[in-house]
């Protein structure tokens, strides 16, 4: 044992500031030289002791599980060894030992009946636990996370997409984003740099949508807005009014069957008035329009949507990359 804490404290102990690469290493290189379940059993605390402090990336955490696994594993196929006992006549002691031996090698030879302690099932069971149940809220919470943020970008892309002129916006809402969760997916178990530029197209791709789609839509809702206004349409009235007086006006005075047909006095009693005020009154209803289009000419709405639905559009992907990570990590567990 003096050997192996020797080397554990030259590699690890004595060097804190090592990589997480370099740590790993040394630990592997500790483990092979490791000859008793003692020595296995110390060398496994350390290991966990690392995993529990979580100062490692999650590379670095994720390869240590891996190596802490292949210490269980080779715990399990090292030989028990004898317990002291009283001292006994040479003649027992050596037939125990050869019984031992021979117990030894059968449990050696044997996969399937290895020999676990209950304390040393109760230390895997207590060491695993931690692990699984912060894997599994980290699981619970990304997708909660994706599902609500890709519901509400649905939603929202709808209008965008319905703005843009798309003949079927619901369609094309779930295409974009079924684009955009299968790629950050795809990232977070590949990650490929194939994956990244898909990434970075459907980013870009929502991204111009975004910004096209609401800077229209915000066109066609203040335009609304103006149609919709009760003085604006009251003067609407007045010039549909003026109008049909005017058209009635002049289509006496073209009509060669009516008296009044080119008539002089006609002209200048009813045609000429009736256009004045449909001319007064169409210029009005263009002031009142230009009017209420000057007054929500500096609406800081429109950038306040569109940061909104991009915050949306990142917590997406950002999440489904993480989830989808997390769950690949899971399926494929340590390896030895």
């Amino acid at each position: 044992m003096d050997a192996l804490q020797l080397e554990s404290q030259t590699h690890y102990a004595g060097n804190p500031s090592l990589l997480p690469d370099d740590l790993i290493q040394s630990l592997r290189q500790t483990l092979l030289s490791a000859k008793e379940i003692t020595d296995v059993d110390n060398w496994l605390a350390k290991v966990n002791g690392e995993i529990r402090k979580g100062e490692l990336p999650k590379h670095g955490i994720s390869e240590l599980k891996k190596l802490r696994q292949r210490g269980y594993d080779k715990k399990r196929k090292m030989p028990i060894t004898a317990i002291e006992e009283l001292p006994e006549s040479k003649g027992q002691a050596d037939s125990k030992a050869m019984e031992g031996s021979s117990k030894s090698v059968e449990v050696i030879d044997s996969p399937t009946k290895t020999p676990i302690s209950v304390s040393q099932r109760s230390q895997n069971q207590e060491n695993d636990k931690p692990d699984l149940i912060r894997n599994l809220l980290a699981i619970l919470f990304s997708g909660l996370v994706v599902v609500g943020s890709s519901f509400l970008f649905w939603m929202q892309s709808i209008d965008l997409y319905t703005a843009l002129g798309f003949a079927t916006p619901k369609l094309a809402s779930i295409g974009g984003l079924l684009i955009s969760l299968s790629f950050a997916a795809y990232f977070g178990i590949t990650r490929s740099k194939i994956a990244l530029v898909c990434c970075i197209y459907s980013i870009s791709y929502e991204g111009f949508l975004v910004v096209s789609g609401t800077e229209t839509d915000e066109k066609i809702r203040k335009t609304e807005l103006i149609t919709t206004d009760p003085i604006v349409l009251s003067q609407l009235a007045k010039v549909e009014f003026s109008q049909k007086n005017y058209n009635e006006a002049i289509e006496r005075y073209s009509n060669p069957k009516d008296r009044v047909f080119k008539n002089q006095w006609y002209r200048s009693k009813f045609v000429k008035p009736r256009l004045d005020a449909l001319s007064e009154a169409t210029i009005k209803l263009e002031a009142m329009r230009n009017e209420f289009k000057s007054t929500q000419k500096y609406d800081h709405r429109t950038y306040l949507k569109i940061s909104y639905r991009l915050g949306i559009l990142i917590c997406l992907m950002v999440f489904a990359h993480q989830c989808t990570g997390q769950i690949w990590m899971a399926i494929r567990g340590p390896s030895s």
